[in-house]
């Protein structure tokens, strides 16, 4: 692209340079021309009785006086040729260039032609957007309404914070004064005693709802489903929900 930047100037201001001088060549001979043509009406009636050698000889003369410039009629020829092909390589090489232009996005340090500008979340594109609700965030409880029967409802407690009495003397009070039914409550069976944060499990998918009002009961939002326990350990069938005791809970 530099190259032929560099040589479409070029070749345009020669090309005008050649057009002038033949311009001017061309101005020269028709006034030598005209010169001639006066000289022979000078001549009146014998001019046409004058030999052609009376006329070789002006025409000889008058290019001695202009310094030998004039110019045969071959070489007009060849100049004109030649500047026929000059016109026609400058043309080719402006036509390459706009074409070039073209093609590149009018921008010889690399155009954005064809590149299309992504749009971002929130920006406004000319059409109508629609606003989509966020998922909900899975194991959150929401609309939690009392149960019927909370004594319908079994409650195992695992004691997972390593504080003695967690689970059955801290925790167990608050579900027994709501009413739930009471399971297995022993220290977590897999030997955890430090778990930070207490964790409220449905055994059944059925018994989700009944998690979610244990877990509002203790102060919670969030369920999941029984999780690196089997329904034996938690109590069997009979048990409908399970919490971890952890440090949090033995706190509070």
């Amino acid at each position: 692209m530099d190259l032929v930047d560099l040589i479409t100037p070029s070749l345009a201001a020669f090309a005008a340079l050649v057009a002038i001088g033949l311009g001017v060549q061309a101005f020269r001979q028709g006034r030598h021309i005209r010169r001639l043509e006066s000289r022979l009406e000078s001549l009146g009636a014998s001019g046409t009785a004058a030999p052609l050698e009376r006329l070789a000889q002006l025409q000889q003369r008058i290019s001695t006086s202009s310094g030998g410039t004039g110019l045969s009629a071959d070489t007009r020829t060849r100049l004109l040729r030649g500047l026929g092909i000059v016109v026609g390589v400058a043309v080719v090489a402006v036509g390459g260039w706009f074409a070039w232009q073209q093609l590149s996005g009018g921008d010889s340090g690399g155009g954005s032609a064809g590149v299309t500008t992504p749009t971002t979340p929130g920006t406004t594109t000319g059409k109508a957007t629609t606003t989509t609700a966020a998922a909900p965030v899975a194991g959150v409880c929401t609309n939690v309404k009392p149960l019927d029967d909370p004594g319908a409802v079994s409650v195992s407690l695992f004691n997972a914070s390593g504080v003695t009495g967690a689970a059955l003397g801290t925790t167990w009070p608050k579900l027994q004064a709501a009413g739930y039914g009471q399971g297995a409550i022993i220290n977590e069976p897999n030997g955890t005693s430090d778990l930070a944060k207490s964790s409220v499990q449905y055994v059944k998918r059925a018994d989700r709802p009944a998690a979610c009002a244990v877990a509002k009961e203790l102060g919670f939002n969030r369920v999941i489903p029984l999780d690196g326990y089997t329904p034996d350990q938690v109590g069997g069938d009979s048990v409908n929900v399970l919490v971890v005791v952890g440090i949090d809970l033995a706190n509070g």
